[in-house]
């Protein structure tokens, strides 16, 4: 019996170092979260576009106070919005890496 155990050769799975699992399974994960990032960085793309068309329109509704047609009496009334949450500080997602699993 303890010869027939010693016979098999198991070959050994190879370790993610710093996961801990197979490297199958690690680069499956990786794979998923360069996707994630990649369909994050298409929404902001696209954010970030509905943004400046919003801003241009707000410029263009402005008045210019060097046309002529403009009374010069009136103040120049801008769009404001308030209470807008705070301007995110990263607009871009990037060098995502698995570090840890609990898969």
């Amino acid at each position: 019996q303890h010869r027939a155990i010693v016979r098999r050769s198991n070959k050994p799975k190879i370790l993610h170092s710093g996961l801990g699992m197979e490297i199958e399974k690690a680069k499956v994960i990786q794979e998923r979260i360069d996707k994630f990032v990649e369909q994050m960085s298409e929404l902001l793309r696209i954010e970030r576009d509905a943004e400046l068309e919003a801003t241009q329109e707000e410029l263009n509704a402005v008045p210019n106070p060097a046309d002529e047609n403009v009374d010069q009496s009136k103040p120049i009334e801008y769009l404001v919005r308030h209470g807008q949450a705070q301007q995110e500080q990263c607009d871009t997602l990037c060098n995502l890496s698995a570090v840890s699993s609990s898969i």
